[in-house]
């Protein structure tokens, strides 16, 4: 209790967090709170090993400890984050990525639980020690660079509890960009960094002097612009240069930093939660905008497009439906079925009717009576006719009218909706009177059941006949049944709430939501205990992936065939090049054979080895900056990159521009000071052009080649301020192995140059043999798996490809089961990727020296694929590129056919638009009608609306408080002010029902103009009516002519009195207020018309705008050049 209470504010805080958090599913984000609560809750220290795998972070943490508590090994064997808590008990607990989490006896059990397909995430091993106190944990994670999917994601959430990180590096990869990646994101969360190179006993002083080594690190560092608070070199194996001694004093001293200021943690995790958060939902927002395709300032009106184009989509599908008929009297009955017809009112004049048709009826006066009785019966039919007519117009009538409206825009006769007019007869009425000797409330209710009904099948059946003649004039060639965007508006509904949620976090309104903070850890962090059944171990087995032979008939023929044809097509050129290259070969008995792999593998190292002799630069550090072919002869060569080519790589770099500089010259001029934006690689290679441009602007074009001699190789290979300028180092050397063969040297993959990766991938394509080369200690990374998996994806790795992995500098294997754990890993690792291509462990640096066994084995298989192999896998490898050129040819020639089909169409569209619209000018006379119908809406219930609040006015303006001398002119003051704030309101309706009218019946054609490449903006933004076109308040002055009678005190002080005189006011009132409102209604009628002018010019420009458009678009000529040159050499092509 007394621990919880301790940090209570700021679990409270954390866990309002992860509840606001999980309202927009940062799954990741959530599991990372969960653990920055545990820590908190836990009051602990931690100290990370973090880095790539296999760097021996799992063997430094054991040398610290002094016994074996974690499993090393080269491959990665750190599935899961293992956390070495000091404690006074010991035992092991591991944690799953499904909440739970359980104890296990001893470290070994991991191996044998059964977790239920669930991955254990992370294992806490408790251990007392004299080392560190309790309650510090010491962390080693998963390798940040391994295949295994969980390894990185756990990387990262358990890289947010640390306090301090020892980054681990194994010495042959320390200037890795995933690395220096890591280090800055650690940076930019403020954890103090301790950078490890371990495994130092690996340097050679005669390969790389250790001070050059340091210096290439420290430069890095700074070229990254990185933190490091210390940089140690060590070893679990005694080396001159090893400083593994002071890892311990380190660790203590920050321990002790860390426990003294723990409310910095805290602070910097709220700061880091909130901050991805709100990345995590602007992402969601930028990818949201990017899927509606709007930029943020305009979300509101294209919701209100999306919305509307959603409701023409609804529209459309019911009117395409075989079934349109019944989808839309089911409309229409809901709105009869709905209608309001019998209310209070309407019942008690049913009744005053009903009363007069009653036996004990008493008909006044003494003679003609029958004379009088049918006469007051023809007064009480006629006043509910009329009362019940016109609640059918407001009810039902312009409900119908406004329903069948929506769809006016695909009518060929939008007028057929003025025909929408239904009315009750008094024959009707009075037919269902049954004769009652008096009239009873339930009598009325009955009638009034009845007459409803009555009218409701009434108009069902007068409106079979029109529904008819509607469906026929549905103009079905307008209807678009396709429904991609009926959801549209899904989208935007998505962005409000991700706004909203933006909001929250941005303002720290989620810190006033009532949240209960439980005192468990389990319950704060979604977690249970369970236990788990121990299976024994059994070993996993290698499938095995048989691949099919090269078969030995294979002939360029066809491919021949195909390239002499398509020789003439300047389109192809590129493609064509390529291929003849490898014919060239072919026919020169030449085996091009690529190496590549990543950076500092030993790829260089294994060349040399092939050749016997030390042609290459070997060193831990990236140093093929270029790309090198070795190849037979005694001169060299230096091909250098277009000057195009170097300009686009520059002005991609400078995303902050929008303007491409056209000249390096300009670009240098322009961005010379401002390379702290760049990256450090981008900014590494715009350093080595600034530098060296002007000595080499005269060889940049045309791929220019020079000769060079052997002293001066080394800049154009190894240095990127020379390199930068390079396509292509050539090496001539007189060696023997090379007669029958050119060896390309690639730029590492996964270097801190980007530039080398792309590099790698273009000179791969164009190869005989590929070799894939890796490291023992780090003989497979996702960089590698990524790369692979590329190349298969475009077909550069595929079934007819040669390749050979490589598994280089095995010296360092402990023992055969060692190095066959390696070998089975990265076989397993190809395998997934459907590879299955030999694997070769070798000792480059050994066999340099001398041939052993397994380096002999390899240089045959090469021997052995060059006089054998090779000629059959270059025909196939040519014949596959070529039928892919082929297919390229023919979708050319198919895409083009289309396109010029798809150009038909659109003209014979602009054709019809041209004689006719294609705005229609009826549809000025359509939205006329509507806006017309809107203002008789509107003053009718207008009517309606004085009629109800005029009373209001009444007992507000003549009450007993009242001064009766001037309260006629007050009362009518109050009057005319309520009339005319109702009359203003009309005017900017109707002009809002124009813009809405207009613009419905427009977005149909919108459509289908874009279908046909037009886009024009055919909203009509505006004001029809002008108000000042009206003067409401001198119309409504007439109000002030009503005379009253003189008013009493006596009237309002006697309730029954004061009734009579509401009454007789009110009739006077409203008969004034009606005239008033049918005067207003005239005189906007008039308005309308004469405004309809605006409507005729706006479409005819509108018209003339779009004929414009088309005119040019239909004299645009389509070049045929190209599809008949490539028509013409696929028919010359036997296939």
């Amino acid at each position: 209790m007394r621990y919880v209470m301790k940090h209570h504010e700021q679990i409270k805080q954390l866990y309002q967090l992860k509840k606001e958090v999980e309202k927009s599913n940062n799954v990741i984000l959530v599991e990372q709170i969960n653990e920055i609560i545990k820590k908190v809750h836990q009051d602990q220290v931690v100290i990370s090993f973090i880095g790539h795998f296999s760097s021996g972070k799992s063997s430094l943490i054991n040398h610290i400890f002094n016994e074996n508590i974690l499993p090393s090994s080269p491959v990665p064997t750190t599935s899961n984050t293992a956390q070495i808590i000091i404690s006074d008990t010991e035992n092991v607990r591991i944690n799953l990525d499904n909440h739970t989490y359980s104890d296990l006896n001893q470290y070994e059990d991991i191996k044998r639980v059964n977790t239920l397909n669930h991955k254990i995430e992370s294992v806490e091993i408790k251990k007392s020690s004299h080392l560190f106190d309790n309650g510090t944990v010491i962390q080693d994670t998963p390798g940040i660079d391994a295949t295994f999917k969980n390894h990185e994601a756990s990387t990262m959430k358990f890289l947010l509890i640390s306090d301090l990180v020892f980054y681990t590096v194994e010495y042959n990869h320390v200037n890795s960009e995933k690395n220096f990646d890591q280090i800055r994101a650690l940076n930019q969360l403020n954890v103090p960094v301790v950078l490890i190179i371990n495994q130092i006993d690996k340097h050679q002083e005669e390969e790389l002097s250790f001070e050059d080594f340091k210096t290439a690190i420290n430069d890095n560092i700074e070229r990254w612009q990185l933190k490091i608070e210390h940089i140690l070199y060590t070893s679990i194996y005694d080396s001159v240069n090893n400083e593994i001694d002071n890892v311990i004093p380190l660790m203590e001293r920050y321990a002790h930093i860390v426990e003294t200021n723990k409310a910095h943690y805290f602070e910097r995790m709220i700061a880091y939660i909130e901050s991805t958060q709100i990345h995590y939902l602007n992402e969601i927002k930028t990818n949201l905008l990017a899927t509606i395709n709007v930029e943020e300032d305009e979300i509101d009106t294209a919701y209100q497009k999306a919305s509307a184009n959603v409701a023409m989509n609804a529209e459309q599908s019911i009117l395409a439906d075989a079934n349109n008929t019944q989808l839309l009297l089911n409309g229409v009955k809901d709105i009869i079925k709905n209608a309001y017809l019998m209310p209070f009112e309407m019942r008690e004049k049913n009744r005053e009717m009903l009363e007069t048709f009653a036996d004990n009826y008493k008909v006044p006066g003494l003679f003609g009576k029958k004379a009088k009785l049918l006469a007051i019966q023809d007064e009480k039919v006629a006043t509910v006719v009329r009362s019940l007519n016109a609640l059918i117009e407001k009810q039902i009538t312009f409900q119908l009218k406004e329903y069948y409206g929506q769809f006016s825009k695909y009518l060929s006769y939008p007028n057929i909706i003025n025909e929408l007019v239904f009315n009750i007869s008094q024959d009707y009425v009075k037919q269902l009177i049954k004769q009652q000797t008096s009239i009873t409330n339930d009598y009325v209710l009955i009638y009034s059941d009845e007459l409803k009904l009555f009218i409701e099948r009434m108009i069902v059946n007068q409106q079979k006949n029109w529904h008819d003649q509607f469906i026929k004039n549905i103009n079905m060639s307008i209807l678009n049944t396709n429904n991609e965007n009926s959801k549209e508006t899904v989208k935007f509904d998505e962005y409000f709430e991700n706004e909203s949620l933006l909001k929250s976090i941005t303002t720290k309104n989620y810190l006033h939501y009532y949240i209960h903070v439980d005192e468990s850890v389990d319950k704060l962090i979604d977690r249970k205990y369970v236990t788990f059944e121990m299976l024994d171990e059994k070993p996993i087995e290698i499938s095995k992936i048989t691949k099919v032979p090269t078969t030995a008939n294979e002939n360029l023929n066809l491919s021949k065939s195909i390239l002499q044809h398509l020789s003439d097509v300047t389109y192809f050129k590129t493609d064509i090049e390529k291929v003849n290259a490898q014919i060239e070969r072919l026919n020169k008995n030449i085996t091009k054979i690529v190496v590549f792999g990543a950076f500092s593998a030993g790829k260089s190292a294994m060349i040399n080895a092939l050749l016997k002799e030390e042609i290459l630069i070997s060193s831990p550090n990236p140093t093929t900056a270029s790309i090198t072919e070795i190849q037979y002869g005694d001169k060299n060569y230096v091909t250098f990159k277009l000057e195009k080519d170097i300009l686009k790589s520059l002005n991609d770099m400078m995303l902050t521009s929008t303007i491409d500089v056209p000249t390096i010259s300009q670009w240098i001029k322009r961005f010379k000071g401002k390379l702290n934006q760049l990256n450090a690689q981008n900014r590494n290679f715009a350093e080595a052009i600034i530098q060296n441009y002007d000595l080499y602007a005269q060889y940049l074009e045309n791929h220019a080649t020079i000769e060079v001699n052997d002293d001066e190789i080394k800049q154009y290979t190894a240095v990127d301020a020379h390199a930068a300028f390079v396509q292509k180092i050539t090496l001539g050397i007189k060696n023997d192995f090379l007669k029958d063969k050119i060896i390309i040297d690639s730029p590492g993959t996964g270097s801190t140059n980007s530039r080398h990766t792309k590099e790698t991938t273009e000179i791969i394509a164009d190869s005989d043999l590929l070799i894939y080369v890796s490291y023992y200690n780090h003989v497979y990374t996702e960089k590698d798996k990524a790369f692979l998996s590329y190349l298969n994806e475009v077909e550069i790795i595929n079934e007819d490809s040669q390749n050979f992995f490589v598994i280089n500098a095995v010296d360092l294997a402990k023992d055969d089961q060692e190095l066959n754990s390696v070998i089975d890993y990265l076989r397993g690792e190809l395998q997934t990727l459907k590879i299955d291509d030999p694997i070769y462990p070798v000792s480059s640096r050994n066999s340099l020296k001398a041939y052993d066994e397994k380096f002999t084995i390899f240089k045959s298989a090469i021997e052995h694929f060059v006089t054998t192999t090779s000629k059959q896998q270059k025909i196939k490898q040519i014949n596959h590129q070529t039928s892919v050129l082929y297919e390229k040819a023919k979708a050319l020639v198919n895409d083009f056919d289309q396109y010029e089909n798809q150009i038909q169409i659109r003209n014979q569209y602009y054709k019809e638009w041209l004689a006719n619209g294609p705005i229609d000018l009826n549809v000025k006379d359509n939205v006329i009608r509507s806006v017309k119908d809107i203002l008789t809406e509107q003053t009718t219930y207008l009517k309606d609306k004085m009629k109800i609040q005029l009373y209001d006015v009444l007992k507000e303006q003549i009450n007993t408080s009242s001064d009766l001398s001037k309260v006629q002119q007050s009362y009518l003051h109050a009057v005319q002010q309520k009339l005319n704030e109702d009359l203003y309101l009309i005017m900017p309706r109707l002009n809002k029902g124009v813009q809405l009218n207009f613009n419905q019946v427009s977005q149909v054609l919108s459509k289908q103009l874009e279908q046909q490449e037009i886009y024009e903006d055919l909203q009509y933004k505006e004001q029809l009516l002008n108000p000042n076109d009206v003067s409401i308040s001198k119309l409504t002055d007439e109000i002030h002519t009503l005379s009253l009678a003189n008013i009493k005190q006596k009237q309002l002080m006697n309730q029954t009195l004061k009734i009579e005189l509401y009454d007789e006011i009110h009739q006077k009132t409203i008969q004034m207020l009606i005239k008033l409102i049918d005067m207003y209604e005239n005189e906007i009628l008039m308005l309308i018309d004469d405004n309809a002018i605006k409507l005729s010019n706006y479409i005819e420009e509108k018209n003339k705008m779009i004929h414009q458009t088309m005119h040019e678009k239909m004299q645009q000529k389509i070049d045929h050049t190209l599809k008949e040159e490539v028509s013409e050499a696929i028919q010359k092509i036997e296939v």
